[in-house]
């Protein structure tokens, strides 16, 4: 019996070192995975997706910085200028939301989301590339012509009416 008792023992104590090998595999992997989430001075890795002002305008939770810089974070998208949901005609609210939908839609449903090349605009905001998936937003926003490419200075007059006609439809302009 004190034999059957200390091979019990044994058992009990080992066991739960066998069991939790898989998780400490797991969680060696996920430690990994974050490693390569380190930021850097030009760029934020592995950011959250929180919401989608309009096509040109996001907000963010940058994780393991403090959150004064990183929680809530709004970013405009670097290199496009889309139309505004409160903007001064149907036709350009229109695109805005089909714009908002579209960005919304990349980045709720992205993998990983990195923010490259960052700098502040003229008003002092974080301006971005904003990769999701190895992909560029501002690619994809303007290959659906729902902007066009902007990089500072005085913004285009645009007629979002007939900017709409060269519109892809939405299940072809996926990423």
């Amino acid at each position: 019996m004190q034999l059957y008792n200390n091979g019990l023992k044994a058992l009990l104590l080992f066991l739960p070192l066998t069991v939790g090998l898989p998780a400490f595999a797991e969680l060696d992997e996920a430690l990994s995975v974050k490693s390569d989430c380190k930021h850097d001075a030009q760029m934020f890795r592995c950011v959250r997706y929180i919401k989608a002002h309009d096509g040109d305008t996001i907000t963010v939770e940058i994780p393991n910085v403090p959150p004064i810089i990183g929680h809530n974070i709004s970013i405009r998208v670097k290199g496009i200028d889309a139309p505004e949901i409160s903007g001064h005609g149907a036709c350009e609210r229109q695109q805005a939301r089909a714009a908002q939908e579209l960005v919304q839609k990349v980045l709720s449903t992205a993998k990983r989301i990195d923010l490259i090349n960052i700098e502040r605009d003229k008003y002092f905001r974080l301006l971005a590339d904003v990769i999701a998936d190895g992909k560029s937003l501002s690619q994809i926003v303007m290959n659906a012509h729902l902007a066009y490419s902007y990089n500072g200075g005085t913004k285009q007059k645009i007629n979002w009416c007939e900017f709409d006609k060269k519109r892809v439809p939405a299940k072809e302009n996926q990423p």
